[in-house]
């Protein structure tokens, strides 16, 4: 697959740290190591060992935020579906993907993993409460390895109903020119300002290959149980994850990843597995244009290739 892993293993205390020269206090370094653990994915082997999600020698990092690089959006244009007099570049997430218009604008509130939603427009709730509401996934769900090449997934260890919110998408946020020619796998496409007087508007990426939180591996299903929504969190845009059928405890969560990934005419084989694949409705062996398959693709994993 291209992915390695590393076993957890319990950190060593470090050697050299006098109660002279070191100024941490009692406790203060077992919660650097904590922080720094917590930034790490771990998943679970089928032969139950808890290991360290790394893909040629360094992993993703768990970011439960969105975070942006204010450089990269200098030279990109003021968006036409903003007001006049918005701050540009962005600063900050709420400068960009700010909820405007009246497209998307079922709130999530402040809780999470529940089908309650806020229709007040003018709602106080903020992306900092969200955030804090949605820190506690590992409560809800865990990362195994599927024992298949389909790679790690993620397992509720919990039921959910139809229609209830499980989190959502995290990472980078990124103009076009700056995901040109990169591999696109952990891409989600977030369309920005007021939608509805045009249908051509501009739009950002939510970039999870570096960093991101446990939605980025949710794996593809062509019979999905979960669909990426966008909504907003107070005056911010989001990508949340909801459930579109009862899923019971145990259940590894799926989404679709759309016919641009997995389609009769793409080069990218879907390993799902499902009655309804489209694999089924695939010339056996050939890709688009009749060219030969290059590899499978699972939860932004292309075998061979050694991404994470």
């Amino acid at each position: 697959m291209g992915v390695s892993a590393t076993t957890h293993n319990k950190p060593v205390k470090p050697t050299g740290v006098t109660k002279r020269r070191s100024t941490l206090r009692r406790g203060s370094l077992r919660l650097r190591r904590t922080r720094s653990q917590n930034r790490q994915f771990h998943y679970t082997t089928p032969d139950g060992v808890t290991q360290v999600v790394k893909s040629n020698g360094t992993g993703p990092e768990l970011l439960n935020d969105y975070t942006l690089t204010p450089s990269e959006f200098l030279h990109e244009p003021y968006p036409s579906t903003f007001p006049p007099g918005g701050v540009w570049p962005p600063r900050k997430a709420s400068d960009i993907l700010c909820a405007l218009g009246t497209d998307y604008m079922d709130c999530v509130g402040s809780t999470c993993y529940t089908s309650r939603i806020c229709t007040d427009y003018a709602c106080t709730h903020t992306l900092s409460a969200w955030k804090a509401a949605t820190s506690d996934w590992e409560q809800h769900f865990e990362l195994r390895h599927t024992g298949s090449d389909r790679g790690i997934g993620v397992f509720t260890k919990r039921s959910f109903r139809r229609g209830d919110i499980l989190g959502w998408y995290a990472g980078e946020i990124k103009p076009l020119d700056s995901i040109i020619g990169t591999h696109g796998g952990y891409l989600m496409e977030i369309e920005l300002g007021d939608l509805t007087p045009r249908a051509d508007a501009p739009s950002v990426y939510i970039d999870a290959k570096k960093k991101g939180n446990w939605t980025r591996f949710i794996n593809h299903s062509c019979e999905a149980d979960c669909v990426f929504r966008i909504m907003r969190v107070g005056g911010v845009r989001v990508m949340v994850v909801e459930a579109v059928r009862d899923v019971r405890g145990g259940e590894e969560l799926s989404v679709d990843y759309g016919r641009e990934y997995y389609g009769v005419e793409t080069r990218l084989r879907c390993a799902c597995g499902a009655r309804g694949c489209v694999e089924r409705k695939r010339v056996r062996g050939k890709g688009k244009g009749g060219s030969e398959v290059v590899g499978r693709w699972w939860g932004g994993m292309v075998c061979g290739f050694g991404i994470e």
